[in-house]
């Protein structure tokens, strides 16, 4: 009879926890998702928390977020400007360890292309964006 219940209760508790894991595709549809239709959470629930983010502008300057807060301020403050024209994911690579899960996107501001480089990590059973680059890619 023990048998039996192990064997009925295991595949319910694996089938269980696989719902609630989040995948690194999914992380960078909902990125993309978020950030072209300007849906804040739908993009913010992407990142880990204490996530950073690097902007690069064309001279090389970087200016840098820290944290879901700073991040979640600078993405509000970019949706002042108007939603994307585009977004496409190009590309993307595995760590040879497996650890590190890292996505290419372009988005399109009219004329002005930015290459986002999302590198996602996972903490046990959620993949998140644990640092993200944008800089002009034209």
């Amino acid at each position: 009879m023990k048998k039996l219940l192990v064997l009925i209760i295991t595949p319910v508790i694996l089938l269980s926890c696989t719902l609630f894991l989040v995948l690194p595709e999914q992380v960078a549809v909902n990125f993309a998702d978020g950030l072209e239709n300007q849906e804040i959470d739908l993009l913010m629930s992407a990142y880990h928390d204490d996530a950073d983010f690097v902007f690069i502008d064309p001279d090389g300057n970087e200016d840098r977020l820290v944290g879901k807060d700073e991040i979640r301020a600078g993405q509000l403050d970019s949706f002042d400007g108007g939603a994307p024209t585009d977004v496409s994911i190009i590309d993307w690579e595995e760590s040879a360890d497996g650890i590190i899960v890292t996505y290419y996107l372009i988005v399109y501001f009219g004329e002005m292309e930015l290459l986002n480089t999302l590198e996602l990590t996972t903490d046990s059973l959620s993949w998140g964006i644990q640092h993200q680059t944008v800089e002009v890619n034209n």
